[in-house]
């Protein structure tokens, strides 16, 4: 058992005592978290106990495989042996329920807690829920008697999946309210390996080890998954849902599976189908999306509700071509001919001086206003409010594209390809280089396999970045050593010599949570008299346990960490506790140069 805390993890217990495969978490708290062992047994600690220490087993009177273990919302932890019968964990003894719990079968099936945190039996004779002094029985009223219960599941809806005399049905009230015609008779005999998850449709995935994965909608339609969807076995180990939707499978012999709901749902503002092509969308901060369309005005998404805005002007008073909302509740659109138009409380009104032809619209943090035209760049601050200036410095240039990133710097993408990039009065220009014809393609700057999700986002356009000390811009913040004279920013080919070319690091893969602007910031492992560096700046990428690194003389390089730290870092800026400090220094080594 291995446990992850704050980065780092630590081996809290071998397996030196025995091969104990399976271990299910029952219970974790504040203040102490406690495991079933495979064998039977319970494995629990303090958790203010250091890592590796504090650990103590608890052995039931018989102890087996085969046994079940869940806790309840008042934090009594109900232990079911192999035998069938049922305990109560008090302290560090397994308590036996007495004659008159009112349990009416003698064996104990299975068990769960709901999200209420209440305690639902499933015997070879009812199912019952524990009210905290004893079992009350829930038989389905049109349930068939007897009842001989073998799986149980809580719904989000407060129902119950279960597997009751070999067939699967969901309870609600009391009653059998759905049944899974096509899975009759599928589950039965030993169900110690089967599980369920609620989906966030109503339905529920059963999964078991021998018997595949099986999905049942919230309307009793069934899908079992098998070669024929590329399922590549009915060994499923585990199940889990991601934050994302995704579903994943663990599979013996089969590896891990993701299970992807690929649906569209085409909106419509009149129920017909749709015609006009929707050109903008954008959503405030309350949650209300705002969609320009070509034809049907501004329509607006609010509480699952459609509602069309016509804005006014110009001989297209159906045309929306982009809109943007800011921070002080007011909506701004280029609507009709290409105006620019405001919303305010009293409704639209065309900005004045006019502004024609408009492209794109943004609101930065700031409160200033942009706007991309076909003959330049505008702006507006905050104070001036509607009170545009042509913004010098990037001429007439079509401007179709604007983005602010996460320093506050503007970004502006003209027709003939040129980007722009402001920050407060300079502005730096990037237009096709040399090699563009090569490297049109912009996944060339990106790992395919970079899908790790962070901040929601999952898919990015880049997980490379460039060497600080590779022509950067930032120099008098990223680039430790500089002002001491020692380290240098090199601009050309030719003054790359310490280290030289195939040791000096130019592009490298970077870690998901560490993308920011486009140079990977680095110190070099230590200046005269002030110490060695401990610290990682910028992180290259952990995803393959190692790092794509490309090298000034055109030959890459794959570097597995060889540090246990260097896997666990959680964040940029971040000081290696070491004790090796190899990676580090590594990096350090082919990114500084003097």
């Amino acid at each position: 058992m291995t446990s992850l805390r704050q980065g780092t993890f630590t081996r809290e217990w071998t397996g030196a005592e025995g091969l104990d495969p399976d271990v299910t978490l029952v219970s974790s708290s504040s203040n102490q978290v406690t495991f079933l062992l495979h064998r039977g047994s319970l494995r629990r600690k303090t958790q203010s106990d250091p890592a590796g220490t504090g650990w103590k087993d608890l052995n039931p009177p018989s102890r087996s495989v085969g046994t079940l273990c869940v806790e309840d919302g008042a934090g009594t932890i109900w232990y079911r042996g192999a035998d069938k019968h049922l305990w109560r964990v008090t302290g560090k003894d397994f308590e036996p329920l007495p004659q008159t719990s009112g349990l009416a079968g003698s064996q104990v099936n299975c068990m769960v807690t709901d999200s209420r945190g209440r305690l639902w039996i499933g015997t070879d004779k009812e199912i019952a829920m524990w009210d905290g002094t004893q079992f009350q029985t829930v038989i389905p009223t049109n349930a068939e008697l007897p009842v001989d219960m073998a799986f149980l599941s809580s719904a989000e809806d407060g129902g119950l999946w279960a597997v009751a005399n070999g067939r699967v049905r969901k309870a609600m009230d009391r009653r059998w309210i759905l049944e899974a015609e096509s899975l009759k008779n599928v589950f039965t005999g030993n169900l110690s390996r089967m599980g369920a998850r609620k989906d966030h449709h109503g339905g529920v995935w059963l999964y078991d080890y021998g018997r595949g994965l099986s999905h049942i909608a919230d309307d009793g339609q069934v899908r079992q998954f098998g070669p024929q969807e590329g399922f590549p076995g009915e060994r499923v180990n585990c199940f889990f849902e991601d934050h994302e939707g995704n579903w994943w499978a663990g599979l013996d012999a089969g590896g891990l599976v993701r299970i992807r709901e690929r649906r569209f749902q085409t909106i419509d503002t009149s129920g017909q189908v749709p015609t006009k092509p929707a050109r903008s969308v954008c959503e405030e901060t309350n949650g209300t999306l705002w969609i320009g369309t070509l034809g049907d005005g501004l329509a607006r998404w609010q509480a699952g509700a459609f509602t069309n805005l016509m804005v006014p002007g110009g001989t297209g008073k159906g045309f929306a071509f982009c809109v943007y909302p800011d921070a002080a509740g007011r909506l701004w659109v280029s609507a009709g001919d290409e105006d620019l138009f405001v919303r305010e409380h009293d409704g639209f009104k065309r900005v004045l001086p006019v502004v024609h032809g408009v492209k794109a619209i943004l609101a930065d943090k700031a409160g200033g206003i942009w706007v991309g035209t076909k003959s330049g760049l505008y702006f507006a601050d905050s104070e001036s409010s509607t009170d545009f200036k042509l913004y010098e410095g990037i001429g007439r240039n079509e401007v179709r594209a604007l983005s602010e990133d996460g320093h506050g710097s503007l970004w502006a993408g003209a027709e003939d390809g040129t980007l722009f990039h402001i920050t407060g009065d300079t502005i730096a220009t990037f237009q096709a280089g040399q090699i563009y014809p090569y490297t049109k393609n912009v996944g060339i700057y990106d790992c395919p396999a970079d899908i790790i999700p962070y901040n929601g986002i999952t898919t990015r356009l880049r997980s490379y970045s460039i060497n600080c000390y590779m022509n950067s811009e930032d120099i008098g913040n990223t680039h430790a050593g500089l002002p001491a004279g020692i380290y240098h920013v090199n601009v050309k080919t030719g003054e790359i010599r310490h280290p030289a070319p195939s040791s000096a690091m130019v592009f490298v893969e970077e870690v998901q949570f560490s993308i920011d602007d486009g140079d990977f910031g680095f110190s070099p492992s230590g200046l005269p008299g002030n110490g060695p560096v401990n610290t990682w700046y910028n992180v290259p990428a952990m995803m393959h346990r190692g790092s794509n690194f490309a090298f000034a003389d055109n030959h890459v390089e794959f570097r597995r960490w060889r540090d246990g730290s260097t896997l666990g870092i959680p964040n940029i800026t971040y000081t290696d506790p070491g004790p090796g400090y190899s990676d580090l220094r590594w990096v350090q080594d082919i990114t500084a140069t003097r």
